[in-house]
């Protein structure tokens, strides 16, 4: 009879061990799970930013394989837009591309804005180390596109590329 009463007094342990057992699952699966949540949240921010980075540089490869872009003549500080901002930034003729570098959805916005030499910082080259013998100057545009992506969660980015154009004479 006493070893009835011994196993009995045992019953009421092992349900608090078992319960503390299960607690302490229950609390790493659900730390597990909010952790794998937020890994999935940030693998999807990376590929709707991956996917605006590709646009937007899809948009400057078109705009670098057109020469007429680039204008030698245009004064430092003279930019191009794809569409008018409304500050009177943008002057001369609007920039196109194909439609077929356009993304599906999302806006997009495009420049090239001529700078001036003093924002390039390089040197003159003379004569003598001048490989034609005759000093060489560069243009210095700035391509910069900027995209939203058309969604409510999309992401959003700014491409600058720089572009350098030599120049054969100071007078062009």
């Amino acid at each position: 009879m006493s070893s009835n009463v011994h196993i009995k007094a045992q019953g009421g342990v092992i349900l608090i061990v078992a319960m503390v057992i299960l607690l302490v699952i229950a609390l790493l699966v659900t730390t597990m799970f909010e952790s794998n949540l937020m890994q999935q949240q940030m693998a999807g921010n990376a590929r709707k930013k991956a996917h605006a980075q590709q646009a937007a540089m899809t948009v400057v490869d078109a705009l670098l394989e057109r020469r007429d872009h680039f204008s030698l003549r245009a004064a430092p500080g003279q930019r191009r837009c794809s569409q008018d901002d409304g500050a009177g930034h943008c002057v001369g003729t609007a920039l196109v591309i194909d439609e077929q570098y356009l993304p599906e959805a999302g806006a997009l916005r495009f420049s090239i804005e001529r700078k001036g030499p003093w924002e390039i910082g390089l040197p003159v080259m003379s004569e003598d180390k001048a490989s034609s013998g005759r000093h060489f100057r560069a243009a210095l545009f700035d391509v910069q596109v900027s995209f939203v992506g058309g969604h409510v969660d999309s992401a959003s980015v700014t491409v600058h590329q720089g572009v350098l154009i030599r120049r054969a004479s100071a007078n062009n």
